[in-house]
């Protein structure tokens, strides 16, 4: 399990995606950048998973997570499901 503080970026777009996320605790924000302008995508919550794209076609994030409030993630692994 990972622990990330309120305000805490898990990812950027364009980092390559290597991780999916299990959502134990916490909310997530996922959002695109445009001109520097945030253009949010989806609120998540516990029991859902996000960074499960990037993770199974082996592309750069399309979109950037952040916590907004303090979050506890179970890390997926490409191994893990493959």
């Amino acid at each position: 399990m990972i622990i990330f503080k309120k305000d805490q970026e898990i990812f950027r777009q364009g980092d390559r995606g290597d991780t999916a996320y299990i959502i134990e605790s916490g909310q997530i924000l996922i959002y695109l950048t445009k001109d520097k302008e945030e253009i949010p995508l989806a609120l998540m919550g516990p029991g859902e998973i996000f960074g499960e794209m990037s993770l199974l076609d082996n592309q750069a994030r399309s979109a950037s997570a952040r916590a907004i409030e303090e979050a506890k993630l179970n890390p997926v692994t490409r191994d893990q499901v493959m």
